[in-house]
């Protein structure tokens, strides 16, 4: 075996380290979407919306390494429940929640989701910014920022 380090991950990483993930995991007996599932639902905030006792959403934020702010990684509206009002109070708990635990919170979504980016802002989240090709050629991002409305003096 030859020499080797360990280094911190950096952004042009993620493609290299998504596929090793896949040809790694992929003949496992746990999927990875389930290990990441369980994992996330006991140590992140996660939200579902049912009905007769089927999820029908969710909403998924985690803390990050920059202190105080979280990640708005996931929400999500079986298409038979979108426009009911589902991801806006999947929103809502989310949010409240946050503003409890005093914290930022950060999302990613494409700059033509034209929904997202109105639920969000009407959630708050009023910082943008616009990152080109954060996942490639023609894969922008529009990140948008939602500040604690009753932060802890710091």
């Amino acid at each position: 075996m030859s020499e080797f380090s360990v280094r911190r991950a950096t952004v042009a990483d993620f493609q290299e380290l998504a596929a090793i993930d896949q040809s790694i995991w992929a003949d496992r007996s746990v999927p990875d979407g389930e290990h990441a599932w369980r994992v996330w639902v006991e140590f992140c905030l996660v939200f579902c919306a049912t009905s007769k006792e089927s999820i029908i959403g969710s909403a998924l934020a985690f803390p990050t390494t920059t202190s105080n702010l979280y990640f708005l990684h996931k929400i999500f509206v079986l298409r038979e429940w979108r426009q009911s009002g589902v991801g806006k109070q999947l929103m809502a708990k989310l949010c409240h929640s946050l503003d409890e635990l005093k914290v930022d919170c950060s999302l990613t979504t494409s700059p033509k989701n034209e929904k997202m980016i109105a639920l969000s802002k009407h959630f708050g989240f009023s910082e943008s910014q616009l990152r080109t090709r954060y996942y490639g050629t023609g894969k922008d991002r529009l990140f948008l920022t939602r500040r604690s409305p009753d932060k802890a003096p710091g």
